[in-house]
């Protein structure tokens, strides 16, 4: 797929409701909140850089596929990649970005045009999907056996996402863990793929459709959001109101509770210290605890070398930008009367 195709294929996405996005609205999706998919589809989202595991998730596709195949003995046409999964699919319902195997296929709900699907594989002679996806061994533990449907919830509901999109009752996830001594398959028949689907409607119609922002919760994506949309000074000063006093009290109590869990956790940490010793761990039904050591580091003091070298204005001037941080809320509070 070329990079107009690509950006073509992006900017349909947004013309609706993907099998990543779902997981977001249910508040499951460890990088992305619902916040952040309402943003993407108005128009005022930020585009998410391609990452090194994202890089090599896209170049291992292909590889992975022909892999699974293999495993699980599918004969050639079982398994329909690229451009090839139109075929299964009314042509009103699809949309082909490239060509061949490595095009991308945008698949249509039949009664909800607005939640969409690009699918990796599929296998309509065997009633089956398939999503390939690769995860280090830190992740090795959210993964079931081979043939099980444990995998992890924010891929269950894109697999789920899916299943009502392209109509196909079970899926199949093919995950290349770690160096790949446990690639294979786990098969999801969600029951629950229902509530999946009701969510992305009622996002869609509520929230996108009325141009109206979810609700706010605790995430970095609202607090981005809220500094970025008032980050200019007005001059104005509110009185407060009985709803802004008991936020304010409600924000000052969270942080003296931060303030003193932060305190209680560095005096357990210092015993624990103080017992473990030179020891590297102390393992229990707990787990365990121990020393993280790092190794001595070289570092340059790049603004003592500026010093000693002496630019001048011009050269100063060269390498000087404006840096604008992030607006933020803060309270300033009044010391409580004791009695």
């Amino acid at each position: 797929m070329t990079a107009r195709d690509r950006t073509a294929w992006l900017a349909a996405r947004r013309q609706g409701i993907t099998g990543t996005d779902v997981a977001a609205l249910l508040g499951l999706n460890p990088w992305r909140t619902a916040l952040d998919v309402y943003l993407d589809k108005i128009g005022e989202g930020e585009a998410a850089p391609v990452n090194e595991a994202m890089w090599w998730g896209t170049y291992l596709e292909d590889g992975m596929a022909r892999r699974y195949a293999e495993l699980h003995g599918l004969a050639k046409g079982d398994l329909l990649r690229g451009a090839a999964i139109a075929r299964a699919f009314p042509k009103r319902r699809v949309r082909i970005f490239g060509t061949g195997p490595r095009a991308q296929v945008l698949v249509r709900h039949p009664l909800h045009p607005f939640l969409l699907a690009t699918l990796d594989g599929l296998m309509p002679t065997l009633a089956r999907g398939l999503e390939l996806k690769t995860a280090s061994d830190h992740a090795v533990d959210d993964w079931g056996e081979q043939g099980t449907d444990q995998i992890p919830l924010h891929y269950l509901t894109q697999c789920a996402h899916y299943m009502g999109v392209a109509e196909v009752p079970v899926w199949d996830v093919g995950a290349l863990i770690g160096a790949g001594a446990r690639i294979g398959g786990r098969r999801v028949a969600d029951p629950h793929g229902r509530v999946v689907t009701d969510t992305a409607v009622r996002f869609w119609r509520e929230h996108v459709q009325k141009r109206r922002p979810p609700a706010i919760d605790g995430s970095s994506s609202w607090q981005a959001y809220l500094a970025k949309t008032y980050a200019k000074s007005t001059g104005v000063v509110l009185t407060a109101t009985a709803r802004i006093n008991d936020l304010a009290e409600q924000y000052r109590e969270a942080q003296q509770r931060r303030h003193q869990a932060e305190t209680d956790e560095l005096a357990a940490r210092n015993q624990l210290a103080a017992i473990v010793r030179s020891a590297d761990k102390a393992r229990g039904a707990f787990g365990c605890v121990g020393w993280v050591r790092p190794a001595p580091m070289r570092v340059t003091d790049w603004e003592a070398l500026a010093r000693f070298l002496r630019p001048t204005p011009a050269q100063l001037a060269r390498f000087t930008t404006t840096e604008q941080h992030q607006a933020y809320l803060r309270g300033w509070w009044t010391r409580k009367a004791t009695a």
